[in-house]
């Protein structure tokens, strides 16, 4: 697993999720000082995604992966573009070895359309899930990305009809 945030460098490298770095008030900040940088962010951390995977399969090694973006929707780093993620997203999906899920979590002091967000993203609305009720919505919706990315580790052949439905939790 790799661990992305609104920061230049991922925290940690690759590695089983028994070594995966906590994150917490030392490595993250929630309160990003320019705004979060979601376009921007999402292509670093695909790109990531794509040279690990490579990596793999240059080594004869075939890999699927499953990338999870946690968000408030907003953008503020307008570096790149939700048509440049859109192209990646359906670059990497059209392999049949990627899946890019999005967790929308509300924050009341705006309202933000997740599936539309997503869509400009190029995620599949089947990947799209919604949290607005607290810390035990984001915990039930992380355990549906979780539950899709074992999908994808025991899907034979390809990815493609993996997903979780279109719902709010």
């Amino acid at each position: 697993m790799g661990t992305w945030t609104f920061d230049d460098d991922p925290i940690g490298s690759y590695q089983p999720l028994s070594h995966v770095t906590t994150l917490n008030r030392t490595n993250y900040r929630a309160d990003y000082p320019q705004g979060t940088p979601l376009f921007t962010a999402t292509i670093k951390a695909l790109g990531g995604v794509v040279a690990k995977t490579q990596q793999f399969s240059d080594n004869g090694q075939p890999t699927r992966s499953v990338t999870v973006i946690i968000t408030d929707g907003a953008n503020n780093g307008h570096r790149n573009t939700a048509q440049e993620v859109a192209t990646l997203v359906h670059d990497l999906e059209k392999q049949e070895m990627h899946v890019v899920i999005f967790i929308g979590i509300e924050d009341s002091s705006w309202p933000v359309d997740f599936r539309q967000v997503a869509q400009e993203m190029g995620i599949r609305p089947d990947r799209v899930l919604t949290v607005n009720d607290g810390p035990h919505a984001l915990r039930a919706a992380i355990r549906m990305a979780s539950q899709s990315a074992l999908a994808v580790s025991q899907a034979v052949g390809t990815v493609s009809q993996v997903g979780f439905g279109a719902v709010g939790v």
